[in-house]
């Protein structure tokens, strides 16, 4: 995996009130998805994991589970566990509703946090932007 995402202890905030294993799975993530990882390529141990991140074990592996259940990583016996293989591209219809309910998903979680909806159109521009620099940034690296 990168370097440029590895990792740390900071990633990692037991005062967030998102469950670690889920921070831990969302670092993963986007581990995957900046790192350069290919499917197939294996990832650390669950206990290399708990060590980085500074979990407990049963803590990693329930992250690595939860990204398996998405599709992200497969565990394979004998072989560890590896980035799955891409999903096929999805037709503009269905493209459009998994994209219409992972919106809905957001807006009804950023709302639950008590983020006004009125912030909620420029707190997503804001991240968007930030989005946008960091594959900018890692396309030069």
């Amino acid at each position: 995996m990168s370097k440029r995402h590895s990792l740390s202890k900071t990633t990692i905030d037991p005062s967030k009130p998102v469950p670690l294993y889920l921070q831990l799975a969302r670092q993963l993530r986007l581990e995957i998805a900046f790192g350069g990882t290919a499917p197939g390529d294996r990832l650390p141990t669950v206990r290399e994991l708990a060590e980085r991140a500074g979990v407990h074990r049963n803590t990693a592996a329930r992250a690595i589970r939860h990204l398996a259940r998405e599709g992200v990583v497969q565990s394979r016996v004998g072989r560890g566990t590896v980035v799955g293989s891409p999903s096929p591209p999805l037709d503009r219809t269905a493209m459009d509703a998994a994209a219409a309910e992972l919106m809905e998903e957001l807006l009804v979680r950023v709302h639950a946090l008590g983020v006004p909806l009125e912030e909620i159109g420029w707190r997503l521009s804001r991240a968007i932007e930030r989005f946008r620099r960091r594959i900018d940034d890692d396309a030069r690296d």
